[in-house]
């Protein structure tokens, strides 16, 4: 657990560097929901959200945070340095083209992208879609689920504020 939390420190040292001479005023930091995503696992979904905007909060980043739908909307994305897709498994498919798009556009004006589990693998029924051009889009290669399902973290010391 004590690597984690160096890691974890690391990561936000780090980001909090890169973006050092920003003003607060301006957030350089999208962190994107999607609303079908939220009803179909709103918990895990809401975790995502309130995680990402936690570490980025403590990190002194300013953020905003978005659901895909405004993506649709003609939202600037340019405007942030970093987007990250907390959790967002299921997209409506009337958003689905506009988001590829979307993502087309933010990075190849340089932005850069952070994905928090699988992105728009589902449809707002849960219905499986191709998302081979999105995952072209974004080099991304799903392999599938690594390990079994007897994994399990196992805590050794408990000397930290998480357990």
């Amino acid at each position: 657990m004590r690597n984690f939390g160096t890691i974890l420190l690391f990561m936000i040292l780090t980001m909090s560097t890169a973006f050092s001479d920003v003003s607060f005023d301006t957030p350089r930091v999208g962190i994107i929901i999607s609303k079908a995503s939220y009803l179909h696992h709103w918990g895990i979904t809401q975790m995502a959200a309130h995680g990402w905007g936690g570490a980025v909060n403590l990190a002194g980043i300013p953020y905003d945070c978005l659901f895909i739908e405004d993506i649709n909307t003609g939202n600037n994305l340019e405007k942030y340095d970093c987007l990250i897709f907390g959790q967002c498994k299921y997209v409506s498919e009337s958003n689905y083209g506009s988001l590829v798009n979307g993502i087309d556009k933010y990075l190849k004006n340089g932005g850069n992208i952070i994905l928090d589990g699988g992105l728009a693998f589902f449809d707002e029924n849960a219905k499986e879609r191709d998302h081979s051009d999105l995952d072209e889009l974004l080099n991304v290669n799903y392999e599938g689920f690594k390990g079994n399902s007897d994994f399990r973290i196992k805590i050794v010391d408990n000397s930290n504020f998480i357990t």
